[in-house]
């Protein structure tokens, strides 16, 4: 993407639109401070092949206690590693527990999902979603429809 379609994203956003982003959008666009903002974190690595783990999402997501019980969510995927760690900047509404896999690089607090108001507009991102089978999975659905609903302004929480 070219600096220039990186500046009509960000003004489309900033002036009220949405900008989705699912797994491998984290693995572009290295050197652009401004598509790093938006999208929340950059790619770093992920362990060799898929890895099982539990996703547990923000106390205050409605409705995800149900979905994913006391214990989370139980899914297999490619586990991203971010560069850095995102909270701080962005709102983290989901994270893995590298304990299950043991082979992750973030440590105690590993954001999988987030998102952040950016001037009138809204930016979510989820790192799960390389299996297409994924797609199929009631609580990935729900989280995805959920998102997607917020950063459609028809959401109140991301």
């Amino acid at each position: 993407m070219s600096a220039d379609a990186l500046a009509r994203l960000d003004a489309f956003v900033r002036a009220g639109g949405g900008l989705i982003a699912i797994h491998a959008a984290a693995d572009a666009h290295y050197g652009s401070a401004l598509y790093r903002d938006r999208i929340g974190e950059w790619f770093l690595s992920h362990p060799p092949g898929l890895q099982s783990t539990v996703v547990r999402f923000a106390d205050d997501l409605p409705g995800f206690a149900a979905l994913g019980g006391g214990r989370g969510w139980m899914v297999t995927d490619e586990l991203y590693d971010f560069e850095d760690n995102p909270r701080g900047r962005v709102r983290v509404i989901a994270t893995l527990d590298e304990t299950t896999y043991g082979s992750g690089r973030m440590g105690d607090d590993h954001p999988t999902a987030w998102c952040r108001e950016l001037g009138l507009g809204r930016s979510w991102y989820r790192g799960l979603g390389h299996r297409p089978e994924l797609f199929e999975d009631p609580v990935f659905r729900e989280h995805l429809a959920r998102g997607l609903a917020w950063v459609a302004g028809r959401g109140t929480s991301c």
